[in-house]
């Protein structure tokens, strides 16, 4: 099978997967903050979350792990392969038990005693914390197995056991409104122990169908100092991610409490949903960007990456437009009733969506480079220093969007660090992509809501107007990539795709 049949066959498994993943967390999201209720719900989330602040030394090494493993895959070394899973899954333990450490002590001193927690609802945010840690404990653990199976581009694993893991959440929220104990704590437990299952599933998987994905001691000194350097200078880039997105829930519970934490739980977990469009497709494209990096297939890697930026704006695109037009709707719909802020908050997290998207390509890139240093300092400097402003804009403003614009400002200003760094490790020509990229896109975003917000200012009927803005929205989007965004040559290659499709069904 050719490497562009491969892309495309695992993008159609991560999309019959993430259709149903979308039907069932939709409807999961709502059952649950129906059944904890605001509070329980912002307490589940503002926990849970805080654990991730401890999680940055994992963040550093999945990043070295999925590099090192897809990268041997590109260059077909089987037995160096072997002992890059092995000492790859030797320091994710180490990192766990660090992990655990410290949030047995710092994390739980903070919880305890600095944490906006509802009078007596202590004990149930107690209890979730040390289920948290423990879940977190078997994944972090475990993602060597995850990382094999998305580089050795096995999407169909993938697809059916986030189903079956999807089919016990569904489970568990069709039972959470009839539970008689602490709904808070049931829905803990269930789902560390759903955790359990998965990544035995995982590990079963592994061992039976990909021979290199084996535990075996190894001490090799030398694959473990170059796995830590590139594991260390990715923490700063890397890191800096869930530190800037939870320290936002942080500021939020600190200055605003605990339902305006709900607010964004919402707005994120709606965020979450859409982004799986595009997460698909750069889940399916990014190892063929790493291997095509490492057999020396430079112009292939600039093809994917720039295209993987362009179409990754454009499918988000699709679905954010409507769903920014009729937040409230949305939202209304799903839930029945939302706390405040939760409208505004999902418009602007979709916005930075957006143009996030668009980095994942360059940041492959860079890893699969190696040298990273100068380039994780510059880019996680960049989104760490942006952390104050948005304190800033919050006490200056009052309001808490203030904080997700203030996060829009920064991430904006990172794309173009990003660019000006993978320069310095790569000859890629910035205005080219600049012009491939962002002068496709923006026209598109500028032009495109237009009609769709006329529609939805004309019609007053609720349902009529929302499917109407979805569907005239969705044709406009469409053809305006087909004008603006797609070069001649890929407007050439869909049309002839599309006629092939029609004379086989003749």
């Amino acid at each position: 099978m050719s490497a562009n049949s491969r892309i495309a066959r695992n993008t159609l498994y991560l999309y019959l997967r993430m259709f149903v993943l979308l039907i069932i967390g939709l409807y999961t999201s709502r059952a649950i903050f129906n059944a904890l209720g605001d509070a329980d719900y912002g307490t589940n989330n503002v926990v849970t979350g805080f654990i991730t602040l401890f999680t940055f030394l994992h963040a550093t090494m999945t990043g070295a792990t999925s590099r090192y493993i897809t990268f041997h895959l590109g260059k077909g070394d089987t037995e160096r392969l072997r002992d890059v899973f092995s000492m790859a899954t030797k320091i994710h333990v180490y990192i766990a038990l660090v992990i655990v450490l410290l949030a047995e002590t710092v994390g739980l001193w903070y919880v305890c005693t600095k944490m906006v927690i509802p009078d007596g609802r202590m004990t149930a945010a107690l209890v979730i914390y040390q289920l948290s840690i423990a879940t977190t404990f078997l994944l972090i653990i475990s993602y060597p197995y995850d990382a094999a199976i998305i580089a050795a581009e096995k999407m169909g694993a993938f697809a059916y056991i986030s189903l079956f893991d999807a089919g016990m959440r569904l489970a568990m929220a069709i039972i959470l409104p009839f539970v008689t104990c602490d709904r808070l704590i049931f829905m803990g437990v269930w789902l560390f122990l759903l955790q359990v299952a998965d990544r035995i599933i995982y590990i079963v998987y592994c061992r039976s169908k990909l021979p290199f994905a084996r535990y075996r001691h190894t001490r090799d000194r030398k694959l473990f100092r170059e796995m830590f350097a590139f594991a260390g200078w990715n923490t700063i880039g890397t890191a800096t991610i869930p530190l800037y997105a939870q320290g936002i829930n942080l500021v939020l519970n600190f200055f605003c409490g605990v339902t305006v934490n709900a607010a964004r739980a919402i707005a994120v977990q709606v965020e979450t949903y859409v982004s799986m469009f595009v997460r698909n497709v750069q889940t399916a494209i990014n190892p063929q960007i790493t291997k095509s990096y490492a057999s020396g297939n430079n112009e292939r890697m600039y093809t994917l990456a720039y295209a993987s930026s362009k179409y990754s704006f454009f499918i988000l695109w699709i679905i954010a437009l409507p769903l920014m037009i009729e937040a409230p709707y949305v939202l209304e719909l799903w839930l029945g009733r939302y706390p405040d802020h939760s409208v505004s908050f999902l418009r602007i997290i979709l916005i930075i969506s957006l143009f996030d998207a668009t980095t994942t390509p360059i940041i492959t890139m860079a890893l699969a480079h190696g040298d990273i240093r100068n380039y994780q300092i510059v880019t996680g400097g960049t989104l760490l220093l942006g952390f104050p402003l948005t304190i800033a804009a919050l006490k200056l403003t009052g309001s808490p969007e203030a904080v997700f614009w203030a996060q829009l400002a920064v991430f904006l200003i990172a794309i173009g660090v990003r660019l000006v760094m993978l320069r310095r490790m790569m000859p890629i020509n910035i205005k080219d992509y600049l012009l491939s990229v962002y002068g496709r896109i923006l026209p598109i975003a500028v032009l495109s809501p237009i009609l769709p917000i006329l529609v939805h200012n004309t019609i007053s009927t609720p349902l009529l107007r929302f499917l109407l803005t979805c569907v005239i929205s969705t044709c406009v989007v469409i053809a305006l990539v087909y004008a603006l965004g797609m070069t001649y040559r890929e407007r050439s290659y869909a049309v002839e795709k599309i006629r092939s499709k029609f004379v086989l069904l003749k």
